[in-house]
């Protein structure tokens, strides 16, 4: 589908929030998940996505909001191409990392976000406080200066509407620098020099931080943001006995140079899909993923990360077995049901039914 950009808000130096007019029947989507931008950049077809900072039922408009990323190729193009009236391909909203009012009968939730972590845990904020009188919210959110605190006055504006509901904790890791003294040796003498270092957050301080919200462990807890960050993060939640977490990985881990074939990968599998109450049926061949083998079939699968981080292909496997190199970004339940992700799933028996 096409969408018209509407709106474009300047968020920080480096971050704009993008708005779409919503077409008649609206788009539904859940508080959490991302919309996939199909581009043509020099000729070549690019997805990527982006979460989803609305909420359907206080917004007029379905919005994202990109910042840049140093060589990046999409979120440079569109910070400095999109203009307001520009149409843009856009794919369904999808993704794993949903808040769902009906099902979270917790009194409170915990969210934990770091730089552009932010984007889905404002949909999620809105939702919760709109759809749930009673429900309180705690919102740890990090980042390097109050400069780049992204939605800063839309944050500001919930926790003074909602003042006994919303209570939000800002770390800043300039404001945490500290003076570290490093000792040279330079042709035989010692010789000190102090220089400032920010004070990223520690296991310590983030256990503290988690600890002044006064929360049972058995919150859910939603986590987004990079990946050194997360890892701090539930270290430091599992360590205080937190089990319910929730996460959402903007970066993968895969690289070219560690992605592996699972090693009982089988050389060729007929995979059966079924996609908006369609059957579709095409062949993986050796070394191939479900995702890789669609795409040669001339199979349009959702997707747009490849590196199993985004959930844009996530699947049940109804029939068969898939083993999968990372799935990281699914939980245990949607393990459980058979959850996989088509861009690194690969089949292990020769017949494969998913229900996508």
């Amino acid at each position: 589908m096409e969408l018209e950009v509407v709106n474009i808000e300047a968020l920080t130096e480096d971050c704009k929030a993008f708005y779409f007019a919503v077409p008649k029947g609206k788009i539904p989507f859940k508080a959490g998940q991302f919309l996939t931008f199909v581009l043509k950049i020099n000729q070549e077809e690019i997805r990527r996505s982006y979460s989803i900072c609305t909420a359907e039922e206080t917004d007029p408009f379905i919005g994202v909001a990109v910042k840049r990323v140093k060589g990046g190729l999409v979120s440079n193009y569109l910070n400095d191409h999109i203009n307001i009236g520009d149409k843009l391909k856009i794919e369904a909203p999808a993704g794993q990392f949903v808040y769902e009012p009906d099902k979270e009968v917790t009194p409170e939730v915990l969210l934990i976000a770091g730089g552009s972590g932010i984007t889905p845990m404002l949909s999620i904020i809105k939702t919760a406080l709109y759809q749930h009188p009673t429900k309180r919210l705690s919102l740890l959110y990090v980042n390097r200066s109050e400069a780049d605190i992204i939605f800063y006055k839309a944050l500001k504006q919930l926790e003074h509407q909602f003042p006994d509901r919303l209570k939000i904790v800002h770390y800043l890791n300039e404001a945490h620098k500290g003076s570290v003294i490093v000792e040279k040796k330079l042709f035989g003498l010692f010789n000190s020099k102090s220089f400032n270092k920010d004070g990223f957050i520690t296991t310590a301080k983030a256990q503290e931080i988690i600890t002044s919200f006064s929360l049972s462990n058995q919150t859910p807890v939603y986590l987004c943001g990079p990946i050194g960050l997360m890892n701090i993060m539930e270290e430091s939640l599992q360590h205080m006995g937190f089990q319910q977490l929730r996460k959402e990985h903007f970066v993968s881990n895969l690289t070219p140079s560690n992605v592996k074939v699972p090693s009982n990968a089988i050389g060729k599998a007929t995979i059966t899909v079924r996609l908006n109450g369609k059957k579709q049926q095409f062949d993986v061949l050796k070394g191939q993923s479900i995702l890789e083998g669609a795409v040669l079939s001339g199979i349009d699968l959702p997707h747009s990360c490849k590196q199993g981080n985004c959930t844009a292909c996530y699947g049940v496997c109804t029939s068969g077995d898939v083993a999968m190199i990372t799935d990281e970004a699914l939980t245990d339940e949607e393990l459980a049901e058979g959850g996989i992700l088509a861009c690194v799933g690969y089949p292990t028996t020769k017949k494969v039914s998913i229900k996508l």
